[in-house]
């Protein structure tokens, strides 16, 4: 990349050094998408402090993953730390591409907002209209897109029904919905419970009505258009399978030990999405700009849910949602197979967070850390 302004090249070239020298083993690199002539002195502060801040909370409690902050649309500073692989040693770079776990889901729901947009379909759709002997009356998309559908959790029927060898797929766990009937959790509409079931099915009925395969219509629908080239997903029920995936780890007698899939690795909707923290920025940039769907679908995406009895819960459509005194934050967080990501956007800073790690640690108090230095610099 290159400065044309002098400050700028010496300054982020005493930032490199800086790294390099108080940086541990683990340690990748440090690295600036964007760094403007005319940057401001407290988008240059935030920087700053965001690196002091990661380089001194690694040495302390391990961190293990890729960060990437848009500061005030002026800056974006990404970080690798550790290793995308432990045996053997496979270094974590900025393209590493990670499962993004329930980050997924905002994906998932982008794929039924596109559909809605072409009028294949309405939110407010039975679901029966679209799967057969769909055993519930009055669960509509909308009510899978908010979690109000009272769906009961697919992985107790996956883990306790299937006895195939073969991995289950989308429609193999509404075959079992449509068979085991499960109650749901309670009457539609009249409740928040976080459904991956409902994600499930949303997945399936994008199939369904586009004719294409979930992960055919992700890639020439979202992730081409917006030059995602290190995302795809993933199933396991598929062949197929990307050498670059990052694979996740946990603490077991003080060693970092792979986390091996699962029988529910091959559904997908709910999670499933393989990306990396360069392409996740992508996706960022797409929703400031409404590039795959107008702002009007965008702004009700980002709007709370309301209940039959009217009142409102901090869910949008694969969003959550919160005020913190005049602030709103747009959010998700990741938790699957010892991968733990957050996606965080602060419109009233005009920045946004991407925090993606590996090895099942906690990140909220990184997140938490980089937001607050966020806001003390404005």
């Amino acid at each position: 990349m290159l400065y044309k302004s002098t400050r700028c090249y010496l300054l982020l070239f005493i930032i490199l050094i800086i790294v390099g020298c108080t940086s541990n083993a683990q340690t990748d690199n440090i690295e600036t998408l964007y760094f403007p002539e005319n940057i401001s002195k407290n988008s240059i502060n935030i920087y700053n402090q965001i690196d002091s801040l990661i380089s001194a909370k690694a040495k302390r409690v391990g961190f293990n993953g890729n960060v990437l902050v848009n500061i005030n649309n002026e800056a974006v500073y990404k970080k690798s730390i550790g290793f995308a692989e432990f045996r053997p040693k496979k270094k974590l770079k900025s393209e590493s591409i990670f499962q993004l776990a329930s980050i997924s889901k905002q994906f998932t729901a982008m794929a039924v907002m596109i559909l809605k947009e072409k009028k294949l379909l309405s939110y407010d759709d039975d679901v029966s209209k679209y799967i057969k002997e769909f055993p519930y009356e009055g669960i509509t998309i909308r009510m899978l897109l908010n979690h109000t559908s009272g769906m009961p959790n697919y992985m107790f029927l996956t883990e306790n029904n299937w006895t195939s060898e073969k991995i289950p797929y989308n429609n193999d766990v509404v075959n079992l919905i449509i068979k085991h009937k499960p109650h749901l959790y309670f009457n539609s509409g009249t409740k928040f419970n976080y459904s991956n079931t409902g994600y499930v099915l949303l997945a399936y009925i994008v199939e369904k009505v586009s004719g294409k395969l979930f992960s055919d219509f992700m890639d020439k629908n979202i992730f081409k258009p917006l030059k995602m080239t290190n995302s795809f997903i993933y199933s396991r029920s598929y062949e197929k399978d990307y050498k670059d995936r990052v694979k996740g780890y946990f603490k077991w007698h003080g060693k970092n030990s792979l986390n091996l899939e699962t029988i529910n690795d091959g559904i997908v909707g709910d999670k499933g999405v393989y990306t990396s923290g360069e392409d996740l920025y992508k996706w960022d940039k797409s929703l400031d700009s409404c590039t795959l769907v107008s702002k009007e679908t965008l702004d009700e995406a980002f709007t709370r849910l309301t209940l039959k009895n009217g009142n409102q819960w901090h869910y949008g459509f694969g969003f959550r949602l919160k005020e913190e005194g005049n602030e709103k934050i747009i959010y998700h967080y990741g938790r699957w197979n010892s991968f733990k990501n957050c996606f965080m956007k602060l419109p009233k800073y005009k920045s946004t967070i991407i925090v993606l790690n590996n090895t099942n640690r906690n990140i909220k108090w990184l997140v938490d850390d980089i937001h607050d230095i966020i806001k003390q610099n404005q």
